[in-house]
């Protein structure tokens, strides 16, 4: 795949053939991009950058499947599973930088108990009550700029903010068959992990639920906490809906089984319910997209 993007540059110069070859495959050279920006003096978002993954995103199953995977797009699977496969191509840059960032050149990579140790020395922990009395003072006048408009993403992190219960967390890595997955939950303590999200509706919430347990899960798994506790914010009512329940390991081992079987095409993805399409990024180049279309 990479020499398929090459022909398609007839005009790239010699000296940055001779580099983006050294990284073998497209995804390669999208996971170390931190590495070739340097060498080719572009940045994330540049154009070499946006037509590498162009190329990379429109032939998913045709090239190395991604290593370094974050909690957060695993558990899309729980949404649609070609979304999954497309963040986990996309992001994984991002992952690998958090991981080298993590692990020190000479060392051992953490374990549980030194995640434990680490989260020992967090101090500060704000009031949730705080922040509900900061929501109803400037709930009105972002819903009058339009905050229920905003990418879900944004609209998201702003309710987190506001709502979201306060506890101590930290960036962890721990292998998975071959892949290393990385994760920051919204809150870790001795007997939970915790993840809150939001949603617009009552409708979104049944299927925005499934993705957050997903990934409360993966989250407990790793750190070895007996459960999960979730919270999602249903933005139409402003209600906010508490999960708490004890956390399945043998789920977390299928879901993680499940994307790396997605990604290397031994397993088939299910295509989603059409409407989740309509407001994908990923809509004109996914193939279960495609083929409603056609």
């Amino acid at each position: 795949m990479l020499e398929a993007y090459l022909s398609q540059k007839p005009g790239i110069k010699p000296t940055k053939i001779k580099i983006l070859r050294q990284f073998g495959t497209a995804q390669n050279a999208l996971r170390h991009y931190s590495q070739l920006s340097q060498a080719l003096g572009v940045k994330v978002g540049d154009r070499v950058w946006r037509d590498l993954l162009d190329i990379r995103l429109s032939r998913p199953f045709d090239d190395e499947p991604p290593r370094f995977l974050g909690c957060s797009n695993i558990a899309e699977a729980r949404w649609c599973h070609l979304k999954a496969i497309f963040k986990c191509i996309e992001e994984e840059h991002m992952f690998k930088a958090a991981y080298d960032e993590d692990v020190p050149t000479q060392g051992v990579t953490p374990t549980v108990q030194d995640y434990n140790r680490m989260l020992e020395q967090k101090k500060g922990i704000g009031t949730t009550e705080k922040r509900f009395l900061d929501w109803e003072k400037e709930k009105q006048q972002l819903v009058a700029e339009g905050f229920a408009d905003l990418d879900p993403k944004w609209r998201g992190a702003i309710v987190e903010s506001f709502h979201a219960e306060q506890y101590p967390t930290i960036r962890f890595h721990f292998e998975f068959m071959d892949k290393v997955v990385l994760g920051i939950p919204d809150g870790i303590t001795g007997e939970f992990c915790y993840e809150f999200k939001s949603t617009r509706n009552q409708f979104l919430y049944e299927f925005v639920l499934p993705v957050a347990r997903c990934q409360a899960n993966l989250y407990a798994y790793f750190l070895k906490r007996p459960y999960i506790r979730v919270q999602v914010h249903i933005l139409e009512t402003d209600e906010i809906k508490t999960v708490m329940q004890e956390a399945n390991y043998s789920r977390a081992e299928a879901d993680l089984t499940e994307i790396v079987e997605l990604l290397s095409g031994k397993r088939k993805p299910i295509p989603p319910k059409p409407w989740k399409c309509n407001t994908c990024k990923f809509a004109t180049r996914c193939p279960g997209c495609g083929s409603r279309r056609s």
